[in-house]
């Protein structure tokens, strides 16, 4: 499948030659898995029509809907999924390719264009100092949204092939490999095409809620949750290079995440106040897990002991107060670890977590306390010569943990405006509800209050304990695990 028709630049040799190689890799796979040369022959056919129809061949059109249609459906979907199998494969070679064109910027002593050095080194041609620079980035508020798709949720262990892939990919960079090494990537990179191709895109049943969260979810804990500190360390660096020094940051994230999935009712009667709560739950457990596994992290690193350096006194104070409320927790120390109060102090704010994950005692109240001793380490490393030490690891910590706080995303809510006016037409007794005018709607509420009756429809009991539902999510995850309700 070498794409010999493609000429590319002298900075872009490189990913002409892993989709070369890839090419060449998944036109082996295909013959292997699809029993000789035919599947192989069909999809690049349909490669070869793809690129004439690309250029302005009108016969090519006829000619990729001629082969689809040919033969059973079982066939045609082969042909779909050999011909994507090619795109998703590529797609990770430019992805890489992304990367080392930007690390070949970095290398060069002006900003690169479009960069974030770029951006403030126009702001401060036009005369803006960094603490205007500072308030301006303290007013902006940038939030992605997940969007319920679920025909697009496909399987975790595809994606994370995907990934896998992309990262071998990163690796063959290295010009110091050896020949059996590189054979060992490309063997890795094989295997991983080859076991996506065995896999199915989605499971044989309709996708659930479950699904599509599960599809948000893989990118919130896995690519979002580990360059989100790399983001804020990337506009320090620029700050450094243009003003000489980094912004600063305050306690209110620049990014955050939100999602619609498990909230979206809008046409869908598999969400509701039910999924609401089950979504919320999944996020917390799932941020907990992220952040005690970032602890224990956290602890390997910071080995520092009492004999070799100080320790502010708050630390050795949330040591003890925890572990009078975690005994257990404390026990578990190694003795030989005593002396390291980091160490303990991390093992203990784990336990915390845990705590917090089963709601009992000595848990977390809201991620702010759990700030709260993360910034304790990290005062105490610049305080006593840990600047080196361990303390950009914590601070990442901190990035995350006031990004993701325990919701890990905003669930927004999402439903037909046309639910809502048939509930409130059944609580205020009106069979003629729907039919009234914005206007009459209006004045009849602004005579008084909504009281629900004894007993109710379905339908208004499910839409009531949406609203029961966001009440009690608020109090139980934070203020910020739901975001708005989009009527």
């Amino acid at each position: 499948m070498n794409r010999d028709d493609i000429v590319f630049e002298d900075k872009d040799q490189p990913l002409r030659a892993d989709v070369n190689q890839l090419g060449t890799l998944v036109g082996e796979m295909l013959r292997e898995q699809g029993d000789g040369d035919l599947l192989f022959e069909r999809v690049e056919e349909a490669r070869r029509a793809a690129i004439r129809r690309r250029h302005g061949d009108e016969s090519a059109e006829r000619e990729l809907a001629g082969l689809v249609a040919s033969g059973p459906v079982s066939g045609a979907a082969e042909l779909v999924r050999g011909f994507s199998t090619y795109f998703r494969v590529v797609n990770r070679a430019e992805q890489i390719h992304r990367i080392r064109r930007r690390r070949d910027y970095d290398r060069e002593p002006g900003p690169a264009p479009g960069s974030l050095r770029d951006a403030l080194a126009t702001l401060h041609g036009a005369g803006l100092a960094l603490d205007r620079v500072a308030a301006l980035l303290a007013r902006l508020s940038i939030e992605p949204v997940f969007t319920a798709h679920p025909t697009e949720a496909t399987r975790r262990s595809i994606l994370q092939k995907e990934q896998r892939i992309a990262r071998l990919l990163l690796d063959s960079d290295d010009p110091t490999l050896t020949p059996v090494e590189r054979a060992t990537l490309e063997a890795r990179i094989r295997m991983e095409v080859t076991a996506a191709w065995q896999t199915a895109s989605n499971p044989a049943a309709r996708p659930t809620v479950e699904n599509e969260r599960e599809h948000v979810l893989y990118y919130l804990l896995n690519p979002l949750y580990e360059i989100v500190p790399a983001f804020y360390e990337s506009l320090d660096a620029a700050a450094r290079a243009v003003y000489g020094e980094p912004i600063g940051w305050g306690d209110r994230p620049l990014v955050r995440f939100a999602s619609w999935v498990g909230g979206d009712m809008d046409g869908n009667p598999n969400v509701s106040g039910r999924t609401i709560r089950s979504t919320l739950a999944a996020h917390r457990e799932l941020i907990l897990f992220r952040y005690r596994g970032e602890l224990r992290q956290l602890a390997d690193t910071l080995s520092q002991s009492r004999s070799r350096v100080l320790v502010d006194e708050g630390v050795m104070d949330r040591i003890e107060v925890y572990g009078r409320e975690l005994p257990e927790a404390l026990r578990a120390v190694p003795e030989r670890h005593r002396e390291m109060p980091y160490r303990v102090l991390c093992h203990l704010m784990a336990a915390r977590l845990e705590a917090t994950r089963i709601d009992g005692p000595g848990a977390y109240a809201r991620h702010g306390e759990l700030l709260d001793d993360l910034e304790s380490i990290a005062g105490s490393l610049r305080a006593h010569r840990g600047r080196h030490a361990g303390l950009f690891q914590v601070e990442r910590a901190i990035h995350r943990v006031r990004t993701f706080g325990f919701h890990l995303a905003t669930l927004d809510v999402r439903q037909d405006s046309l639910v809502h006016r048939e509930a409130v037409g059944e609580l205020l007794g009106r069979a003629d509800w729907t039919a009234l005018s914005s206007e009459e709607r209006t004045a009849v509420l602004a005579e008084g209050e909504l009281r629900a009756p004894a007993s109710v429809s379905e339908a208004t009991a499910t839409t009531l304990d949406v609203f029961h539902a966001i009440k009690e999510c608020r109090a139980r995850f934070g203020d910020r695990a739901i975001g708005p309700f989009i009527v």
